[in-house]
């Protein structure tokens, strides 16, 4: 199952969201991205996803453009009130959901008070997104189970889903077309001296051995 997280810096509250729902099911393909990615994951979610054993101090924020040409089960966006606006995802999706968060970067006071901020943010992450694996996304994982043929997000648009694998069969150097090109050119047949040689002896033979009249 695929699943894009949104905000619009990717370095607090998608990151979070992303780190806790990957930990819950290894079967789950989860992504995380923004509008406008920061210079780097902020070290005060690093250090409040640390306290549950998840590490994030190796990513990196990403651009949401380079997900668009993939299909994804849900797509959730994380931005929070009304002076924040979620980024819209143009992309195939199955499903779209918002879950709000205050953005912790945004917490004032001292460094006490800010990685406080930054602890109930993650808390109400883990919440939301707790519920969310166990109301939703379990039981659609359970029945793929028992049907391994059923398929992720069916893809909106099936033509350009069709022309975009005739790209990468024609692309490929397994496609026919482009085995005919690298084949070296075929060898001529040679001449079947051996055979010329063969029966000109034997007819050598027949007339030295037929008795003359």
């Amino acid at each position: 199952m695929n699943i894009l997280i949104l905000c619009t810096g990717n370095s607090c509250r998608s990151q979070m969201a992303h780190g806790i729902l990957q930990s819950l099911d290894s079967r789950l393909r989860v992504c995380s991205a923004g509008t406008r990615p920061a210079p780097c994951v902020h070290p005060e979610a690093v250090a409040a996803m640390r306290e549950l054993g998840i590490e994030l101090s190796g990513r990196v924020p990403l651009s949401v453009d380079r997900y668009r040409d993939e299909a994804w089960d849900y797509v959730i966006t994380v931005c929070g009130g009304a002076r924040e606006s979620c980024p819209a995802f143009t992309g195939t999706v199955g499903k779209r959901l918002h879950l709000g968060f205050d953005d912790p970067a945004e917490a004032t006071g001292s460094a006490d008070d800010i990685a406080a901020a930054f602890r109930r943010v993650r808390d109400e992450i883990r919440r939301a997104f707790t519920a969310l694996y166990r109301d939703e996304l379990l039981p659609q994982l359970s029945r793929r189970a028992r049907r391994p043929g059923l398929l992720t997000a069916p893809p909106a648009f099936p033509h350009r889903e069709a022309r975009r694998r005739e790209r990468r069969l024609a692309d490929s150097p397994r496609s026919p077309i482009n085995r005919k090109r690298a084949s070296p050119p075929a060898e001529r047949p040679k001449a079947p001296t051996f055979l010329f040689i063969w029966i000109f002896f034997h007819i050598s033979t027949l007339f030295t051995l037929t008795p003359k009249l």
